[in-house]
C-alpha cells in the first residue's frame, strides 16, 4: 500500500507537471520576500540603537594674534623732576605724558610779559647788588683807615706803658744799691704809679679791641661788622681766642691790683710790676692777630 501512494504521488506530479513549477515558484518567492522583509526589520531595529557618525575636515593650523585693548597712562620707571630758572605763566605746552624729549629740545614756553616783568626785577635786584656792593667796598676803605689808626693808637699805648714800667724798673735797680730809704721808696712809688696806670691801659685797649671784634657790646664794631663778614674765618677765630685770654689776663691783673699803693710791700709791687709786663704781652699778641684781619 505503501508503495502504492507514493507512486500514486508521483503520477500526479508528472499529471500536472506545469502546475507544480508554479507551486514551487511562488514557495520560493515567499521564502524570498519574507527573508528581505525581516532583513529590513532588522535594519530598523538596529538604526533605533546606533547613533549616524558624520566625518569631519581638519583644518590647517596657525597662529592667532590676541590683541587686547585698555586704557591708561603709561609712566616711566625713571623720573626726573625739572625744574625752571625763571617763574611765570606758561603759555603752551609742547610735549605731553610719554613723549620721548632730546637734550636742549624745547618743552614749554612762558608769557613774554611775565618774562619782561622777571627781567625787570632782575634788573632791579642787579642794581641794588651793586649799590650795596659799593657800599660795602666805602665801609672796607673807612675800615681799613680805622684800622689803621687804632693799630698805631694802640701799638703807641702798647709802647709807652712798657716804656714806663721799664723806665721805673731800671730806676729801681739804681736806687736799690744807694743805701737811702727814702730814695727806694720813691722808686717804688713811681712803680706802682706807673703800674696803675697800666690797668688803665689794659681797661681801654680791651674796649678798642672789642670795637674791632664785637664780642662783649655787639653795637660796638657797627664800623667793620660788614667786613668781618667776609674776611677768613679762621684769622677771626683766632683774634677771638686772643681776646679771652687779654680779658682774662686783664681781670687777673684787677684782681691783683685790689689795695697795691706805694705803702704796699716791696714784695707785693715786684709781684703786681710782673704781672703787668705778661699782661702787656699778651695785649700785644691780641692786636698782633688784629693786624692780620684786613
Amino acid at each position: 500500500m505503501l508503495f502504492k501512494k507514493k507512486y500514486t504521488f508521483i503520477e500526479t506530479i508528472r499529471k500536472y507537471k506545469r502546475m507544480s513549477i508554479l507551486v514551487a515558484i511562488l514557495f520560493v518567492g515567499g521564502i524570498v520576500i519574507f527573508a528581505t522583509r525581516g532583513s529590513q526589520d532588522s535594519s530598523a531595529e538596529a538604526g533605533d540603537t546606533q547613533k549616524p557618525v558624520s566625518l569631519l575636515s581638519l583644518s590647517h593650523i596657525q597662529e592667532n594674534q590676541v590683541v587686547a585693548t585698555a586704557s591708561g597712562e603709561i609712566e616711566s620707571l625713571e623720573q626726573v623732576t625739572l625744574s625752571s630758572e625763571m617763574f611765570g605763566t606758561v603759555s603752551r605746552v609742547y610735549v605731553v605724558i610719554g613723549d620721548k624729549v632730546k637734550a636742549g629740545q624745547l618743552l614749554l614756553q612762558f608769557k613774554a610779559n611775565d618774562r619782561a616783568a622777571q627781567y625787570t626785577q632782575t634788573q632791579a635786584d642787579y642794581e641794588n647788588a651793586l649799590a650795596s656792593k659799593n657800599s660795602l667796598l666805602a665801609q672796607i676803605d673807612v675800615a681799613y683807615a680805622n684800622h689803621e689808626k687804632l693799630k698805631i693808637n694802640v701799638a703807641s699805648s702798647i709802647t709807652s706803658a712798657e716804656s714806663a714800667l721799664r723806665m721805673a724798673e731800671n730806676n729801681l735797680q739804681q736806687v736799690a744799691n744807694t743805701g737811702s730809704n727814702a730814695i727806694v721808696d720813691d722808686a717804688y712809688a713811681d712803680l706802682v704809679q706807673t703800674v696803675h696806670s697800666d690797668q688803665d691801659t689794659f681797661v681801654d685797649m680791651l674796649v678798642v679791641a672789642d670795637t674791632i671784634l664785637g664780642i662783649d657790646n655787639q653795637f660796638a664794631n657797627d664800623a667793620f661788622e660788614d667786613i668781618l663778614g667776609i674776611l677768613n674765618s679762621g684769622s677771626l677765630s683766632i683774634a677771638k681766642q686772643n681776646y679771652y685770654s687779654a680779658k682774662n689776663a686783664k681781670e687777673n691783673f684787677h684782681s691783683q691790683m685790689i689795695g697795691v699803693n706805694s705803702a704796699s710791700s716791696k714784695e707785693t709791687i715786684d709781684a703786681v710790676a710782673l704781672s703787668a709786663k705778661e699782661t702787656l704781652s699778651v695785649y700785644a699778641v691780641l692786636f698782633a692777630s688784629l693786624t692780620t684781619l684786613f
